[in-house]
Order: structure tokens, then sequence, then C-alpha cells
């Protein structure tokens, strides 16, 4: 298998390189008619903090060992001891899966990207499990509430793009349309409407 992939080095219009793929820089078409196109983008918002989730987790590594070398007892907590070793499995998860794209010299796609993204959106619910009972339900900090908010608020921008509302606009403009074929399928619905309301 890594023979065969090796020698698809053709230049592609939708490849990308593997140190683009956290970035979320390129898409994929999948398919393409006229003025239709299934085009493969990530969620933003999801895409870029899990990728990046093992930034900080890095950090707080790091701050552990420091603590630890000065004298600072590690911590007995099952919560903290559980999201260190998880931690650490997603890490090496999305490593492994990860770091053999830059040894590859074919054309490659974000799609290949998918399995690390995999370990990295786990750690993302794994920290956020661990911040909201560590942090936010110990402290009693409403930063749980500005995160979902925001959510909701990308969420609602995007509706759009997740939900192909420009297609349903050109549905709705065919059922309009007296010749459409759609037309009396949509007047049944709007006669039967109407009889409910009397």
């Amino acid at each position: 298998m890594w023979e065969i992939n090796s020698g698809l080095t053709q230049p592609h219009v939708y490849e990308s390189r593997p140190e683009s793929w956290p970035l979320l820089n390129r898409g994929i078409s999948y398919w393409r008619s006229d003025d239709h196109q299934i085009y493969l983008l990530g969620n933003p918002v999801v895409w870029w903090i899990a990728s990046f989730i093992f930034l900080p987790f890095g950090l707080y590594i790091v701050a552990q060992i420091i603590c630890w070398q000065y004298g600072t007892p590690l911590s007995l907590d099952a919560e903290i001891f559980n999201y260190n070793l998880t931690g650490l499995e997603y890490i090496l998860g999305w490593f492994l899966h990860y770091y053999p794209s830059f040894l590859m010299a074919r054309q490659l796609f974000l799609h290949h990207y998918i399995p690390a993204l995999y370990f990295a959106i786990l750690a993302l619910g794994q920290t956020l499990e661990f911040v909201y009972t560590k942090i936010l339900k110990e402290n009693n900090v409403k930063l749980l509430n500005y995160y979902l908010n925001g959510i909701m608020i990308v969420r609602f921008t995007q509706m759009p793009l997740a939900f192909h509302l420009p297609i349903m606009f050109h549905l709705l403009l065919k059922i309009q349309d007296p010749q459409s074929t759609l037309m009396p399928l949509f007047k049944l619905k709007n006669h039967n409407k109407n009889n409910r309301s009397q």
C-alpha cells in the first residue's frame, strides 16, 4: 500500500500539505455540476480549537512537571489523573495519525487529516469535561454559558452553509413558478392548512 500511494505524485488542484490541515486553509471539492457543488470544509470553530488543544495541554503538563521538580507533590485526584492519562493517549493517537503524512511525497488532501482530527476532538471533549468539573463547577464561574452562547451564535451564522439554504431558496422559486411540477404539491399543502384553520 505504501508503494502504491508513493506513486501518486501528480499535482491536483485540491491537494494540500499536512502543515496546512490544522489551519483549514483549503477544502476539497467532492462533486461539481453546473451551479452546484459538494465541498468538504470542516466546522472552523471545532476544527481550529481541536487541532490546537494540545498546545495548552502541553503547557499544563510542563507546568505540572516543573511544580513536581520544585517539590510540589503530584495530585492524587482521580479526575486529574484521568485527564492527564487520556490527554496523553489522545496526543499519541493524534501524532501517530498526523506525522506519517509529512513522510509521504504523494498528493495529499484535507480528508487525510480526519483520523488525527478524531483524536483531537476527543481531547477537546475531555478538556471541556475537565474544565467544567474542576474549574467551573468548583469556582461557580459562568464561562461555560459564554462558551455555549458563542457556539449558538456561530451555529446560526453558519446555518445557510450547513443547511444549503441557497439550494432551498432555488426550490422555493421553482415552487412559486406556475409551470413548476412542484406547484400542485405546494397548493395542496396550503389548501390543507387553510381547511385546518377554519
